[in-house]
């Protein structure tokens, strides 16, 4: 075992990453990202905790890539700018989710963190995070039957956690809640 440690500290270290053991997931575990740039190795992808991209000099963590994905449609915005059809997709081919809104909404959708929601059937919930390092949630709620075929905010007021909304028909809409 001793040497299993020695050879992943030695490996890490040729990598130009110093130290660092494997994570429980069979990655390195070495930081990456940031303004250094730093990279993982070639079967590891960058996880951003706040999926910020090493966006404000942040910094992620090695991971390994997965070797398979379930086939699940759940597109989200890469770090790369590309939207992937999961964040496992994502992830296989190096890449984290971008909470930031990089990529370019699909035609009929509009950006909901690293999400695209439908804007003709859906809504974007924001849950703000109010804890120090975790990131906010984003989700794809379908819109109340009462919202028609032009939704507003007002249609959103009897949905659960909507402190505040924004967007109209034509942009979709982003209701938001504070705290969670």
């Amino acid at each position: 075992m001793k040497w299993l440690l020695l050879i992943t500290a030695l490996a890490a270290c040729e990598h130009g990453k110093g130290g660092g053991v494997p994570n429980v997931d069979g990655g390195s575990g070495i930081s990456c990202g940031g303004f250094a740039g730093e990279t993982c190795l070639a079967d590891e992808w960058c996880d951003f905790d706040r999926d910020d991209c090493g966006a404000t000099d942040g910094t992620g963590t090695c991971r390994k890539r997965p070797l398979g994905c379930p086939d699940l449609f759940d597109p989200v915005c890469g770090c790369d700018g590309e939207v992937h059809s999961s964040p496992c997709e994502g992830q296989a081919i190096g890449v984290d989710v971008s909470a930031i809104g990089s990529c370019r909404a699909e035609p009929g959708s509009f950006n909901c963190g690293p999400r695209q929601c439908e804007i003709d059937t859906e809504f974007c919930q924001v849950v703000g995070s109010d804890i120090g390092g975790e990131p906010d949630q984003f989700s794809c709620n379908p819109l109340p039957a009462g919202c028609g075929i032009a939704p507003s905010c007002g249609c959103l007021e009897d949905e659960a956690c909507t402190n505040d909304c924004e967007g109209d028909a034509s942009t979709g809409l982003t209701a938001i809640c504070f705290g969670g």
